[in-house]
């Protein structure tokens, strides 16, 4: 039987191109060290349980996985689990060339700091925020200070039941410092923070197996050959239509160059 030569150079462009996208995430992985810490948080213990943050910490942290990315998922974290894991990932960023810290749970804003709660806070008064939650500004500074691209999701901004509990402990004078959502966060060139929705708003946890935006973030995070800027653009436009207009994220920060979370893949294809 004679085979067109035709067909059997398409056939072999098809092959190639699928070896190319399936061995990139192997092949970063072994030309530059990725590091990431993925956390989801939904088992609370004094107030009702979230339904999606630990799915969203699963799938996100296979997902990093197969794109190159050493990384450490942590789920349903006390205080003691999660401040063990911080100091785990700080450890391990050296020699790193990209960050990613990913955050799936209940997050607070106070004076204009955020905080991401592990399921045994109880926020009873404002000591408990100090003693019993996880300041973000310190995760964002152990991410920084090195030639590198740092990346924070927070998919955070649920609202928040433990927050009307703090207040009450804070009495009225000191109530009002506590805020809706996240507060902005301010971040060096090099880093780039990604809100599940914009500063000061409520995002929904969501009716299937995962967040709005999580769900847009697993959708388009492996696409070969989108840099970050797009991707995140095409992350809030999926955001936007789910929600109908009632979820929009945001990034705050910048980075320098281009990242690709699967790079560009260029195909070469020699004339008939």
């Amino acid at each position: 039987m004679r085979i067109n030569p035709l067909f059997l150079l398409r056939f072999l462009i098809i092959l190639n191109l699928m070896f190319l996208i399936q061995s990139h995430s192997s092949q970063a992985a072994i030309s530059e060290k990725r590091v990431a810490l993925v956390i989801g948080n939904s088992a609370y213990k004094n107030t009702p349980p979230l339904a999606n943050p630990r799915n969203d910490a699963t799938e996100i942290g296979k997902v990093l996985k197969r794109v190159g990315f050493d990384v450490d998922v942590v789920l349903d974290a006390t205080k003691t689990e999660m401040d063990q894991a911080l100091r785990r990932f700080g450890n391990n960023l050296d020699g790193s060339s990209a960050v990613v810290f990913f955050y799936a749970g209940h997050g607070i804003q106070v004076d204009g700091n955020n905080y991401i709660l592990p399921v045994d806070t109880a926020l009873k008064n404002e000591r408990d925020l100090h003693w019993d939650s996880c300041d973000l500004t310190t995760v964002l500074k152990q991410m920084e200070g090195n030639n590198r691209v740092n990346l924070l999701f927070l998919d955070a901004c649920r609202d928040n039941p433990l927050s009307q509990t703090l207040a009450r402990g804070m009495g009225a004078a000191r109530s009002s410092s506590i805020g809706r959502g996240l507060a902005p966060m301010k971040a060096n060139a090099g880093t780039l923070i990604s809100y599940s929705t914009k500063e000061g708003e409520v995002a929904a946890d969501g009716q299937g197996k995962h967040s709005p935006f999580t769900a847009a973030l697993l959708k388009h995070i492996e696409t070969p050959g989108v840099e970050i800027g797009l991707m995140l653009r095409k992350v809030r436009e999926e955001v936007i239509s789910v929600t109908k207009n009632t979820q929009v994220p945001w990034e705050y920060g910048s980075l320098l160059g281009e990242f690709y979370f699967t790079g560009p893949v260029t195909i070469q294809v020699q004339p008939e």
